[in-house]
């Protein structure tokens, strides 16, 4: 058994025996006689813990076995997507700052490798703003 924590969203409409589309989950109330939710996507579930009955014999289901132990996902590789080659134009809109605002850093970088590109980038073309900064990607 999973047991699982879901993302709900915005709840369908449900008209007793039928839920509409209109959201992203429904709770079904005569279900199993305490009710659950259905939910519209898979990526609204985020399984938290596997819990294994047993009637005093070992029963081991070999595609779980291998599931956990080679990482296995539903979930899709993720797209990696290029950055635009024209970006828009960056300035400041106040004579000092103290802190600074990057955006459209994709996910697959590693932090210290962004960190290290924006200290060289910082030490190029604005080096003398640079003494006492701290540079932290979040």
């Amino acid at each position: 058994m999973l047991v699982c924590r879901l993302t709900l969203g915005v709840p369908s409409t449900y008209g007793g025996n039928a839920a509409q589309q209109d959201g992203d989950h429904v709770w079904v109330p005569s279900y199993s006689g305490s009710g659950c939710y259905v939910i519209a996507e898979p990526d609204q579930i985020l399984p938290q813990f596997i819990v294994q009955f047993s009637s005093g014999t070992s029963i081991v289901d070999p595609r779980l076995d291998h599931a956990l132990t080679s990482g296995y996902s539903t979930k899709p590789p993720e797209r990696i997507v290029s950055v635009p080659a024209t970006q828009r134009e960056c300035h400041m809109s106040r004579p000092e700052a103290t802190v600074l605002w990057m955006g459209f850093l994709h996910a697959h970088h590693k932090d210290d490798d962004l960190r290290k590109d924006v200290h060289r980038f910082m030490m190029v073309h604005a080096a003398k703003y640079m003494v006492g900064s701290k540079i932290q990607i979040v």
